[in-house]
């Protein structure tokens, strides 16, 4: 091995702190999770407040959220706030025959559009 080798390395790992902490593989799992930990948040009388920067994931943490919500009965309102949230809402609402089948399906059967806040 040569000096040179070591100054122009093809992987460099410069910490392990958070090798030992197991996270969920799946989406699914990692949302389970998710809302544990907010239901719990929330029945401990705490406020919550989840930064979120890919606006995908906003309409997909939402749905899941509102969804939760519903079935579960939780009285407490859930608040999207953001530059182009009341903008991305709309668009969302206006656009469910491209969302997912879930979302599809809850229109479709129950009438109830999602992302209604």
């Amino acid at each position: 091995m040569t000096t040179e080798s070591l100054s122009r390395p093809t992987l460099l790992i410069t910490d392990a702190y958070n090798t030992q902490n197991l996270t969920p593989t799946t989406r699914k799992d990692r949302d389970a999770q998710l809302i544990d930990l907010l239901t719990s948040a929330i029945r401990n009388q705490q406020t919550l407040l989840i930064p979120i920067d890919s606006t995908t994931r906003v309409l997909e943490l939402s749905y899941i959220l509102e969804q939760h919500w519903q079935q579960n009965r939780i009285q407490y309102p859930l608040v999207l706030v953001g530059n182009q949230s009341a903008r991305t809402a709309v668009l969302a609402r206006s656009m469910l025959e491209w969302m997912g089948e879930g979302v599809e399906k809850q229109f479709g059967m129950r009438r109830e559009v999602p992302f209604d806040f």
